[in-house]
């Protein structure tokens, strides 16, 4: 059953096409330069093919349009990026410690909220 609903979720190659598409024309437009990637981890359970098409990703848009991405995730991500040295220099990892909700996270919030 668990396979039925993953080929389920799979798109066709004209589907992801399309998708990638309107990937690169709202990159183009927008100009970011920075693309933040929350809960990265998740990223890297499918197959080994699909993975590697993940940082395929991350290069191709640091290449052709100037994108920092900053990958946020748990330990399994940091594992998977020190695994080999051709991902590893690409990234600079910083441990985050866990929020305190004390005055530092407050002022946080309200920066936040004021933005």
């Amino acid at each position: 059953m668990a396979s039925a609903s993953r080929r389920a979720h799979r798109l066709s190659l004209w589907e992801f096409r399309r998708k990638a598409d309107q990937l690169d024309d709202l990159l183009f437009g927008l100009k970011p330069k920075v693309m933040i990637l929350d809960e990265f981890h998740n990223a890297l359970q499918g197959r080994a093919r699909d993975v590697e098409g993940v940082f395929a990703f991350l290069q191709r848009i640091g290449l052709q349009y100037a994108i920092s991405p900053v990958v946020i995730g748990e330990v399994a991500a940091c594992n998977y990026i020190n695994a080999t040295s051709e991902i590893a220099s690409r990234f600079d990892l910083v441990a985050v410690p866990r929020w305190q909700c004390d005055e530092n996270y407050l002022m946080m919030l309200d920066s936040i909220e004021a933005a």
